[in-house]
């Protein structure tokens, strides 16, 4: 049994959402109650699964509609589906819908065990390198809300394919828009990576941020990121018939809005654990009258005079930067790598 995964169980019947959470429960998962459909959601918006089990009949929204909103949303959660009404034709539906798995009530404790071990070890392992499944930003419903519509409006007026507030855990806070087939985890993870990458770049330009924004263009389709706050981003896909600079434009406003609610979200967040390292700026070569360590390995052991009192250290002063003759200098930075990158440049702005 994988220790401490989380699952949430919905059932609007409170003895099998009860019997449910129990058996979990004995075997040692954490174990969250939803009586409907709509809890969940909510659940889902404040607290990260790695499972969800959700029965198929319940009024209002049902366990097909719950598993739909789901993978619109671009949750990559395995979902076990349970049902008193099973056929074969329910069967069918329900793997057309992305379901993992389906139990048929009543059914033994062994069954809905095993099935849960594997789904949640398949998750897992399906996370990428340096993801994990803990939240990160946690938002309030109400806020949601707001960053729900900032994303629809903006998806309407570009009529990108979709638009997605994505934590660089790999966590969707939200999006809109068509996301099958796109492996929202993956995606986000590299997004996060690209971001980081950017510090190393800047530095080199004596830039003290990473560049806010990162565009990359496809065959069929481009991507547009810019980070909002550190580890959150902005993601739009588009197709090749939108200009960038009307991305750009409408993009502007949202990613005002939404830093401002993210802003407020991460300070009341707990931090996270898996945010991507960020490479440091470069440490000056040391200079040649400073002693050589390797030199005084082997040396005799000498008497050591008292040390004198240490003398108070200075205040950590602000990340050193570089200046471009200081870089050349000490050979960090090729001088035939900047005439080089000076005609690109030169290419690509026509000059």
């Amino acid at each position: 049994m994988i220790e401490q995964a989380r699952i949430l169980v919905v059932d609007d019947e409170d003895l099998m959402r009860i019997g449910v959470q129990r058996i979990l429960s004995r075997a040692g998962y954490a174990v969250t109650e939803a009586a409907s459909a709509q809890q969940a959601l909510d659940t889902l918006r404040q607290q990260r699964f790695e499972l969800v089990i959700t029965d198929l009949q319940m009024p209002g929204m049902d366990g097909f509609e719950l598993l739909q909103e789901l993978k619109q949303r671009g949750s990559q959660l395995p979902v076990l589906m349970l049902t008193g009404h099973g056929s074969m034709e329910t069967v069918v539906q329900a793997l057309r819908h992305g379901v993992n798995d389906f139990l048929a009530k009543p059914y033994q404790p062994e069954e809905l065990l095993s099935i849960v071990e594997r789904e949640v070890a398949r998750y897992r392992r399906s996370l990428p390198p340096g993801a994990t499944a803990e939240l990160g930003v946690q938002v309030p419903v109400s806020d949601l809300e707001r960053l729900d519509q900032l994303l629809a409006e903006l998806r309407a007026e570009i009529s990108a394919r979709c638009v997605l507030l994505v934590e660089g855990n790999g966590s969707v806070i939200a999006s809109k828009g068509a996301l099958q087939e796109i492996n929202v985890g993956a995606l986000a993870a590299l997004v996060a990576g690209d971001f980081a990458a950017t510090v190393g770049i800047a530095s080199l330009i004596g830039e003290s941020d990473a560049f806010k924004l990162n565009y990359h263009e496809g065959k069929t389709y481009n991507v547009y990121s810019a980070q909002i706050i550190p580890g959150v981003f902005l993601l739009i896909i588009f197709s090749q018939e939108i200009k960038l600079g009307v991305v750009m434009y409408y993009a502007r406003q949202v990613l005002e809005d939404a830093q401002g609610i993210l802003k407020r979200a991460a300070a009341a967040s707990p931090p996270r654990p898996d945010a991507p390292a960020l490479p440091p700026v470069p440490a000056p070569v040391p200079a040649p009258s400073e002693p050589c360590v390797a030199a005084t390995l082997n040396a005799p052991p000498q008497a050591t005079p008292p040390s004198p009192a240490p003398e108070p250290e200075p205040e950590p002063a602000n990340q050193e930067l570089f200046s471009l003759d200081q870089m050349i200098t000490s050979g960090l930075l090729d001088p035939g790598l900047l005439d080089s990158l000076d005609e690109q440049f030169k290419k690509l702005w026509g000059e």
